[in-house]
């Protein structure tokens, strides 16, 4: 956090309790000039010194250091837009966007809410992608086993099935990406409208 945002806070949370500095320094055992310094942005407390003064302004240091979220439009369409690496491995789908969540989570206005959109949707995707994917593997196995030799249009009914598997790959990846867009669209439409252009 930079010193304007807690010289502000400070100086809110003083000022919303109807503290004079010099109260505010009496209550938390501060000299005046400490809570002048902090106010006026010319110091940052010591350890000590945040947590009287937290005590005596009723909040938590953690909230008087708390990080103002930044907002980065391109941020949130890469993050959008990251489970498409699920072309190269299914698995990216989850991974990628994971990363970036953690990362910017609470750095970045808006990255919290619309990485847990993503990764809800992409988990529901990589699961139901390897179920269907895994039951239609498990029916070739069966077949074979319990084949001792393909009578007639028996192997072309099985190749048929072994290019249902790749049918169904396809379709899955082709859904995924599909979702992927409308996500990142919707994303920016939101973007936009909650950050329009100013005409001057």
């Amino acid at each position: 956090m930079n010193d304007n945002q807690l010289a502000q806070k400070v100086k809110g949370l003083r000022q919303s309790k109807g503290f004079s500095q010099e109260g505010l320094a009496g209550i938390a055992g501060l000299s005046l000039r400490t809570v002048q310094r902090i106010e006026n942005e010319n110091s940052n407390p010591s350890g000590d010194s945040l947590k009287k003064l937290s005590t005596a302004l009723g909040v938590s240091p953690d909230y008087l250091l708390e990080w103002e979220p930044n907002e980065n439009t391109n941020f949130l369409l890469i993050l959008a837009f990251s489970p498409i690496l699920c072309i190269v491995n299914p698995f990216f789908a989850i991974i990628v966007p994971l990363i970036l969540w953690s990362i910017k989570k609470n750095q970045i206005k808006g990255v919290r809410s619309l990485g847990v959109k993503v990764l809800t949707i992409q988990i529901i995707w990589v699961i139901l992608y390897f179920v269907f994917r895994t039951i239609n593997f498990l029916r070739l196995r069966y077949i074979i086993q319990n084949k001792q030799a393909f009578i007639g249009n028996q192997w072309d009914s099985f190749l048929s099935d072994i290019e249902t598997q790749s049918y169904l790959k396809t379709f899955f990846m082709v859904t995924n990406i599909l979702i992927i867009l409308f996500v990142t669209y919707k994303t920016y439409l939101t973007n936009r409208l909650s950050n329009p252009i100013k005409i001057l």
